[in-house]
């Protein structure tokens, strides 16, 4: 499915009328061919439901199942654009030695530079989905996305001081800042969106599991007058999380699933650990 912004037929009609229609025209191809990687890896893996957006600044594609990827599957469809990108560039510079051509060298550069700018560590930036699915196999998914999200807001941030810089030398590039503003705006929002990714993760790990049959367990020992949305952000991506209740003697008092979690958050709020097991108890 293709959805388009209302704003990207007027940007593409200014380009046209600046004499930017040519050179827009064939980036354009090669940024679709880019996103067109990703739909065809994406559908590969399993994921369907696939919208591309087309917008001012470019494309992207989304899909409520992306949130769902094991982080092996993050990383193969998020290097699936860039990798494109790069070896068709390193194609059409051979090509380029033998027929010479302004096509031929427009291709070849959009290639090579949205190819390596895609892999920046920074949102909507796949570098920043790929540093985010290496580091959560490694460390929890939320501390993995807080790292990521700060990677992001200082790329962000250089970026948009590069283009006062500019600006103060009496140069205006535009694009820059943009870009700028965009990865910045986009990485706030992508802070404040990991609890429901982690929630959503939750209701959709039952149906994941039935698909593969298995799934990685994992066991924390937390504290029984915790709160149960202290529980909540302990809850790792991609596994199924047990909680160890313990005492203040480091005592086992009980055992609660992930499941049991947000039951206890939707029924009665953000009460403690201690309070929720003497309201299951009494029934």
């Amino acid at each position: 499915m293709v959805k388009i912004n209302k704003l990207f037929i007027p940007y593409v009609i200014i380009l046209i009328f600046a004499g930017f229609g040519y050179s827009f025209l064939v980036a354009f191809f090669w940024i679709v061919l880019h996103e067109t990687a990703h739909i065809i890896v994406a559908r590969y893996l399993g994921i369907d439901n696939i919208k591309m957006h087309f917008i001012p600044m470019g494309t992207y594609i989304e899909s409520k199942m992306f949130d769902e990827t094991k982080p092996k599957e993050d990383i193969i469809i998020s290097l699936a654009g860039p990798l494109t990108n790069i070896i068709m560039a390193a194609f059409l510079y051979n090509v380029y030695k033998y027929f010479p051509s302004n096509i031929i060298k427009v291709s070849f550069d959009t290639n090579l530079v949205f190819g390596i700018f895609n892999l920046m560590p920074a949102f909507p930036l796949d570098g920043a989905r790929i540093l985010r699915a290496v580091l959560s196999r490694k460390i929890m998914y939320k501390r993995a996305n807080k790292i990521t999200v700060k990677c992001s807001l200082i790329t962000g941030f250089l970026l948009l001081g590069y283009f006062i810089f500019l600006l103060i030398l009496g140069k205006v590039n535009l694009s820059i800042g943009l870009i700028a503003f965009l990865i910045i705006a986009i990485s706030y929002k992508e802070r404040e969106r990991i609890m429901y990714i982690i929630m959503g993760d939750i209701i959709r790990k039952k149906r994941r599991f039935l698909k593969d049959s298995y799934i990685e367990n994992k066991t924390i020992s937390v504290y029984y007058k915790k709160d149960l949305i202290t529980v909540l952000g302990l809850v790792d991506k991609n596994k199924y999380n047990l909680f160890t209740l313990l005492d203040e003697e480091m005592k086992v008092v009980d055992i609660l699933t992930e499941y049991d979690v947000l039951e206890g958050l939707k029924l009665y709020g953000n009460i403690t650990i201690e309070e929720f097991l003497k309201i299951r108890d009494e029934k």
